[in-house]
């Protein structure tokens, strides 16, 4: 498979795995948050349940007011509301108690509150009754006449009183007999008061006219007033039957509503149970699909991992290994692919490609730098034929300097042959033939001497031929150097070209251009210096030619002085003339011979210095040959 079609199918897969996990991570935080708002709103209904509805149900037992009533009914049916987020099951279970609790509120529960802090109030409201008449038939004896009958109002009202405060004593204490024997003691002082003749106490605020008007006669104050205390002692055990069986009734009131909301409580308790239950299962189920789900990308993870090694790494191993051969080891080496067609497979291919064309640039370049061997070997052979011709030409210049050293003695001998003429011009005639014999001597010497110039004049001759040879064998170096330091350039833009590739070969190729530079200016510095050496030459051969004229004059001189010899009587003051001009000749030819043999030392020094030069490039030529050789591996 390619590399691009796996990408693709990758980020395919990866884009649905992605899609999915976000798609799992958005079930389970929206389950997760749903627990949590389910727990949220569970504990607010157990807290309305166990706390709010119970405490306001308490309040209403404790104070009997219906505020708490209206309170309680308002968290039952905040419950209800909530029930819906609790499992169906539960959720109807809990609404029938509700349903049963709201109903009991309404019915059976509501009277509950009635007798709220006070369980006997209606005893109490009894007792109370009972010592305020008592206490009214006291003002009622109080505002009569006075008399025996107000009197024994005064005593039965408080014995009335009295046994009011005995019966609440036994009330209290729940002394069932004293409580009997007392409503017993009641009944009789409430009978004689019963049996007593009323005292005329009117009420005051009866208008007496109105009365006239209706014809009804006033009633008096102590008639109510004895009913009321014959009434309440037989009243009062009905109302303490009724307030036992009231009390009884309330009792079990609240037993049953307390047991209701102790079964609401416990079915709260009991949902809160099974709502975990329920919960724990749903984080299971949520936790087993992630788990699922990163087993699931593990899997994906080992599935890429081991593809991409298989379709990516390894032919990048076998890259890179290759690379590593070409740079360290300069091995040029193939790399094989399982599969061509895919993008590992296709740069594979291009390095081959590349490694065939290192192998074809690499035998271009050892073709290219054996033609510089080569054209250096030659060089090297140029450089000792000059060498050659240098020694040569040394070796003329010695010859000159032992012809002109032969000049100078041969110039020395006719400047002594002249001083012996001028000495013997002034002789006499008897010394004639000795003169003739003499200028025939000078006559001899003046053509070997003018023979010895000719044959100067041939080796200088020769000198600014061989220095035209090797100034034409420079101008060939000179070319070749060109020539050289042009392929080096050229050379120098390959190795560029190359690249890494070709990096040894581009200091080689700078090293053969810097040879060349160096090859060129060594070969200015002898042109400059065979310059010299054909000017001094020029200067030698136009002193021969100097020196030849001299000794023709010589020669001459010498015929004349032959043939004026028979004369030298006649003629003793010209010949003594005569011979002091030779002898002058004789020195001028002298101080040529002295400039020329000057000329040819600085000629001989000059052309050593040249074979020194050629000598030295010869050297280093050859072991920059050495050096290329070395670093390219030819040796």
């Amino acid at each position: 498979m390619r590399v691009s079609s796996f990408t693709r199918l990758l980020l395919v897969v990866l884009s649905a795995i992605s899609i999915a996990l976000a798609a799992v991570l958005l079930w389970a935080s929206q389950t997760i948050n749903a627990l949590n708002q389910q727990t949220t709103s569970y504990n607010q209904l157990k807290n309305t349940v166990v706390v709010d509805l119970a405490n306001s149900l308490q309040d209403y037992l404790a104070y009997g007011d219906n505020q708490y009533l209206t309170l309680a009914k308002s968290h039952i049916a905040s419950v209800e509301q909530n029930l819906s987020i609790l499992p169906a099951s539960i959720s109807f279970s809990l609404q029938s108690q509700l349903t049963q609790l709201q109903s009991g509120i309404d019915g059976k529960y509501l009277s509950l509150g009635k007798l709220s802090g006070n369980k006997n109030a209606l005893i109490d409201n009894a007792l109370n009754e009972m010592a305020d008449y008592a206490s009214a038939l006291s003002q009622y004896a109080q505002k009569a006449q006075t008399s025996s009958d107000q009197t024994r109002f005064y005593v039965l009202a408080n014995a009335y009183q009295t046994n009011v405060v005995q019966l609440v004593m036994a009330l209290k204490e729940n002394n069932l007999e004293s409580t009997n024997l007392v409503l017993k003691e009641l009944t009789r002082i409430a009978k004689e008061i019963e049996n007593l003749p009323l005292l005329g106490v009117f009420d005051p605020t009866i208008d007496e006219d109105e009365l006239m008007l209706t014809g009804d006669e006033p009633e008096d104050l102590g008639e109510e007033i004895q009913a009321e205390l014959v009434s309440l002692p037989n009243r009062l055990p009905k109302e303490l039957a009724n307030t036992k069986r009231l009390n009884e009734q309330r009792e079990m009131g609240i037993s049953s509503l307390r047991q209701e909301i102790s079964s609401l409580t416990n079915s709260i308790l009991v949902a809160e149970k099974q709502l975990r239950d329920e919960q724990r299962l749903i984080e299971e189920r949520v936790f087993y699909t992630l788990l699922v789900a990163v087993l699931g990308l593990f899997v994906i993870a080992a599935v890429v991992y081991f593809t991409q090694r298989k379709q990516v790494l390894t032919p990048v191993r076998a890259l890179r290994n290759a690379f590593s051969k070409l740079i360290e080891n300069d091995n040029l080496e193939h790399i094989h692919v399982d599969n061509p067609k895919t993008e590992m497979g296709e740069i594979a291919h291009y390095f081959n490609q590349l490694i065939e064309k290192q192998k074809i640039e690499a035998e271009e370049r050892a073709e290219t730098l054996q033609l510089v061997s080569d054209f250096l070997a030659n060089m090297s052979e140029q450089l000792k034929v000059m060498l050659t011709a240098s020694e040569q030409s040394i070796n003329e210049v010695v010859q000159s300097e032992s012809l002109l050293s032969q000049v100078t003695e041969i110039g020395e001998q006719v400047n002594e042959i002249n001083g012996t003429v001028k000495n013997n011009a002034e002789l006499t005639f008897s010394a004639m033939e000795t003169s003739v014999s003499q200028s025939e001597s000078m006559l001899v010497a003046s053509n070997k001497t003018q023979q010895q110039v000719q044959t100067g004049m041939d080796s200088v001759e020769q000198l600014l031929k061989g220095v035209n040879d090797v100034a034409s064998v420079l101008e060939v170096i000179n070319s070749i150097a060109e020539q050289t330091n042009l392929l080096a350039l050229n050379a120098a833009i390959e190795s560029a070209r190359a690249g890494e590739h070709g990096r040894g070969f581009a200091v080689v190729a700078d090293e053969v251009r810097q040879l060349a530079k160096q090859t060129q200016n060594s070969l200015q510095s002898i042109k400059q210096q065979l310059d010299g050496l054909t000017l001094s030459s020029q200067q030698v051969s136009q002193q021969m030619v100097d020196l030849a004229q001299n000794a023709s004059q010589q020669t001459e001189s010498a015929t004349q002085l032959k043939e004026t010899a028979s004369g030298v009587a006649d003629n003793a003051l010209s010949a003594s003339e005569v011979a002091n001009q030779a002898s002058n000749f004789a020195l001028e030819q002298s101080n040529y011979l002295s400039e020329f043999s000057h000329a040819m030392a600085q000629l001989k020094a000059r052309v050593q210095d040249s074979n020194k030069q050629v000598q030295g490039i010869q050297i280093d030529l050859e072991q920059k040959m050495v050096q290329i050789r070395t670093s390219l591996g030819l040796q």
